[in-house]
C-alpha cells in the first residue's frame, strides 16, 4: 500500500543508522546516527534518530507510523567514502535479500525493504524508503572509522539533512 505523504504538517521521518561499532567502518550507521541527532537542523518532533546494531522486525511498526524511514549503513560494494542514495521501491520491497544471500555478505538478518513490507502488511501504510550507503575500507575487529570514512561524514550527514527537509517541505527531489 502506497504512502500519499500526507500534508507537510502531518510528515513525519524515522532515520536509523545501524552496524556493528565494534568491525570499525561497519559501525558507520551507527556514527552518522550520532551526528544526526546532534544536528539542530533536524531538530523538532517530526524527526526520530535511531542508532542499532542491526534492523529488527520490530521496528516495522514503528516504520508504519512515519512517511519517510531513512537507513543508513556501511556499502561493502563502494568505494571507500563513496554514497549512494536509493529509494527502495515499492515494487522490489524485499530487494536487499539478494544481497545476504551470499554466505558472510552481512551480519543484517533482516533488510530495509523487508522490513518496509512488513510495516504496510501490519499497519496499512507503506512509508517512502531511502537507503544510504557508506563505502568502507575496513571491517576488521576494532573500534572507530577508518580516515577515509570518517572524513566522509560531514557529507553524509549533508546528505540526509537535505532528504529530510525535502520530505518535511514536500519538495521534489
Amino acid at each position: 500500500m502506497a504512502s500519499d505523504g500526507g500534508g507537510a504538517s502531518s510528515r513525519r521521518v524515522l532515520i536509523i543508522g545501524f552496524g556493528n561499532t565494534l568491525r570499525r567502518d561497519d559501525g558507520v550507521g551507527v556514527r552518522a546516527a550520532e551526528l544526526l541527532a546532534a544536528d539542530p537542523r533536524l531538530g523538532g518532533g517530526d524527526v526520530e534518530v535511531r542508532a542499532a546494531y542491526q534492523l529488527l522486525p520490530e521496528m516495522a511498526l514503528d516504520m508504519g507510523a512515519v512517511t519517510l524511514v531513512i537507513f543508513v549503513d556501511a556499502d561493502l560494494r563502494g568505494l571507500p567514502g563513496a554514497i549512494e542514495l536509493q529509494p527502495i521501491a515499492e515494487d522490489a520491497p524485499r530487494s536487499d535479500a539478494a544481497a545476504r544471500a551470499d554466505p558472510g555478505a552481512s551480519s543484517h538478518h533482516v533488510g530495509g525493504g523487508e522490513l518496509i513490507a512488513l510495516a504496510a502488511e501490519l499497519t496499512g501504510h507503506r512509508p517512502q524508503a531511502v537507503s544510504v550507503g557508506i563505502g568502507i575500507v575496513d571491517t576488521e575487529l576494532g573500534e572507530g572509522l577508518s580516515p577515509v570514512v570518517e572524513a566522509t561524514m560531514p557529507r553524509v550527514v549533508d546528505a540526509v539533512v537535505r532528504i529530510v527537509q525535502r520530505h518535511l517541505t514536500g519538495s521534489s527531489a
